[in-house]
């Protein structure tokens, strides 16, 4: 997508996949800035760990996102998201969307990491409203679940 794309969307998993697109940026570019935000209701929350390397999670709006994005020489380096397997569940007005995918920094392996987005539709569009996230078990590990 160019930036400042304006996206037209049917559903909650389009708007996740279209985020996802417009997050990724080559070598020297940045992301579809304008185009994410359209993605997200204004006062949007995300709840993650920026970088792989970060000790804790950082609770951000879309600005403070944009900012810690870029961090560490990212722009130079160029990054994507390459979206994995998906669990949707909508009830009503509302969806709630996990989503496995890796985290690709140039040189350096992927890391396997989770958003769940929690989506809602006003005036018959999809928003994201919260993403929550973080890394996600090494292979041949399981994640704790506790019933």
């Amino acid at each position: 997508m160019r930036p400042g794309t304006i996206i037209a969307v049917r559903s909650a998993a389009e708007v996740v996949d279209a985020a996802y697109e417009l997050l990724s940026f080559e070598p020297g570019q940045e992301p579809d800035w304008p185009g994410f935000r359209q993605c997200f209701h204004s006062r949007a929350i995300l709840a993650l760990r920026v970088f792989p390397g970060d000790a804790d999670i950082s609770v951000l709006n879309l600005a403070e996102y944009a900012r810690a994005q870029l961090r560490e020489g990212l722009k130079e380096a160029g990054y994507t998201e390459t979206p994995q397997a998906r669990e949707v569940e909508i009830t009503g007005s509302v969806a709630t969307i996990r989503q496995h995918f890796t985290m690709n920094f140039a040189g350096r392996p992927p890391v396997p990491a989770i958003d769940i987005f929690a989506l809602i539709q006003l005036a018959d569009r999809w928003q994201i409203i919260s993403v929550v996230s973080d890394m996600t078990a090494p292979a041949g590990r399981q994640p704790l679940v506790l019933a």
